[in-house]
């Protein structure tokens, strides 16, 4: 029989790993109630970025959303959110269940496909909740119940 006493084992998580944890828990801390605005957001996760609201309404034709876009991403790239030598990141943060949906998807299609256009590597794709984060370009996720600040 195990000893209650000896904690949980934890898997050391990678810099990246470390980034997107922070990233929910930040999300938790900011929205403390269950419903808030979706937000897209466009730069290096636990860095720097730039932000953009989603509103609950039905979402622009694709001409539309492809311009704000573009927009949003130039923006990053003015303000150094988006790194052109490494890897950057497109993510969408919102509340409820950690599966995407097709509103998302065409947000952050739009974002893979203006990073592109521009020259710079594929970003990483990620829908973020408070419980956790999914990558939509590999399908790994990770999901926590009870995610807290680590003590030093």
């Amino acid at each position: 029989m195990p000893d209650s006493s000896t904690p949980p084992s934890r898997t050391p998580l990678s810099p990246r790993g470390r980034a997107l944890r922070q990233a929910v828990l930040a999300l938790r801390q900011e929205h403390r109630g269950w419903t808030f605005p979706a937000r897209l957001r466009v730069g290096v996760v636990a860095r720097s970025q730039v932000e953009l609201t989603i509103t609950d309404a039905p979402g622009p034709d694709p001409a539309l959303r492809a311009d704000v876009v573009d927009a949003l991403v130039e923006h990053a790239l003015v303000r150094a959110a988006l790194p052109h030598d490494e890897t950057g990141d497109g993510w969408v943060l919102r509340a409820g269940a950690l599966l995407p949906d097709e509103e998302e998807c065409a947000w952050l299609h739009e974002v893979d496909r203006a990073v592109r256009l521009r020259g710079l590597l594929a970003p990483h794709l990620l829908l973020i909740t408070k419980t956790g984060w999914y990558d939509l370009r590999d399908g790994s996720s990770k999901t926590w119940k009870r995610l807290r600040e680590r003590r030093a």
